[in-house]
């Protein structure tokens, strides 16, 4: 009977005690999205997609939504590639090395390239162009321009008409059929660069002139500015100041370029106005730094800039138009600059590899990974 009492005690006891409540886990972390993201190659694949392009030579930004054609160089064949909101395709390919020029149309819908055989120089620093045509591309489509002797494609201009030029000469041609407007002699035009908006070109010019004192032709090199067509030349500065880097202002109003001052100070930047024909060193030149390799913002508003000693001891830097004095990017010594992403972020790539892009509006560096090379660079909103 106690045994009876005593289990019948016990078992009131557990019915007294209340279950336990089983909470539901916690959601995992929610991770926030990155504010960049970046198209890299690594061992010559694109990451993310397996496909083998091979080294990169050259990039050609500038279609619409981001879109960007790519140089890929293997060991039996050159290709060019499209990248864009909706993958990674091949355009065109030819056997063994080649050249390509690429330039899109000022909406960004379609783009013209060309290819080329190396063959040598013409001249010194002068390439020659060997077999070779120019196409425009629609979509996934490509159809010949019609050029019978050029070769490569440097600009689009709005009005429809190509920039193109084989060894010797440039021709501002029609797209269709390759019908010329115009023809410049390009045989002294060196480092030759086209402003954004197709109107004019840079380069320097290299003329043999005669020294009566020493009865001998001697080389005399001018930065130099024309038209599309050539016309309406003008010297920038001369040639004892080196001009190199060359840096066109998005809307083709003004050009950015480094040079040496005097010979007791280092390089700096300078700007030439178009409209003004006047120069303007971006800071004055100094004997303790060199500053060099401008890459003007999309916006026009900043320059970035490497900024240290040209020979290696550099990192980069931005310049806003709106303020007095420059900012230096962080962790970014002896980087090489990627470009802009938008109108306030630079990409930069270190030396070991790492790619960055740093917002000046937040101060915050995105860590993009290593790469052997980059494609593009892109915000995400």
């Amino acid at each position: 009977m106690r045994l009876t009492v005593l289990t019948f005690v016990f078992l009131l006891a557990a019915c007294a005690t209340p279950a336990p409540v089983l909470e539901p886990p916690p959601p995992p972390p929610v991770e926030e999205a990155p504010a960049f993201s970046a198209a890299v190659t690594r061992d010559g694949k694109v990451q993310g997609t397996g496909l083998m392009v091979g080294e990169i030579q050259a990039t050609f930004a500038g279609g619409a939504d981001g879109a960007v054609l790519f140089v890929g160089a293997g060991a039996d064949s050159t290709r060019l590639f499209r990248l864009d909101g909706s993958g990674l395709a091949q355009v065109h390919a030819v056997a063994g090395s080649a050249v390509y020029t690429a330039v899109w149309s000022p909406d960004g819908d379609l783009a013209s390239f060309g290819h080329y055989k190396p063959a040598g120089n013409a001249s010194p620093g002068r390439p020659a162009m060997g077999a070779g045509d120019i196409f425009v591309l629609d979509g996934s489509e490509t159809a010949r321009v019609g050029c019978s002797a050029s070769r490569a494609v440097l600009a689009w201009a709005p009005n429809g008409q190509l920039l193109v030029r084989n060894t010797n000469n440039l021709y501002v041609v029609t797209r269709d059929g390759c019908d010329t407007a115009a023809t410049v002699d390009a045989r002294r035009m060196h480092g030759l660069t086209v402003s954004p908006d197709a109107a004019r070109l840079a380069f320097v010019h290299r003329e043999l002139e005669y020294n009566r004192a020493t009865r001998a032709y001697e080389p005399d090199s001018t930065f130099r500015l024309t038209d599309l067509d050539g016309g309406n030349p003008k010297t920038i500065v001369s040639f004892r100041y080196h001009p190199k880097r060359l840096a066109w202002r998005p809307d083709g109003a003004e050009l950015a370029f480094d040079a040496t001052a005097t010979e007791e100070a280092g390089r700096a930047i300078s700007i030439f106005d178009v409209a003004s024909g006047t120069t303007a060193f971006l800071h004055p030149p100094a004997t303790d730094r060199d500053e060099f390799g401008p890459v003007w913002a999309p916006d026009g508003a900043k320059i970035a800039y490497l900024r240290g000693d040209e020979g290696g001891d550099f990192s980069v830097w931005v310049r806003s138009f709106a303020t007095t004095f420059p900012e230096g990017l962080p962790e970014s010594d002896g980087s090489k600059i990627i470009g802009w992403v938008d109108g306030t972020a630079v990409a930069y790539q270190r030396p070991n590899g790492e790619v960055a892009a740093y917002d000046l509006a937040s101060r915050e560096t995105t860590e993009l990974g290593s790469a052997d090379a980059v494609i593009r660079v892109v915000r995400h909103h």
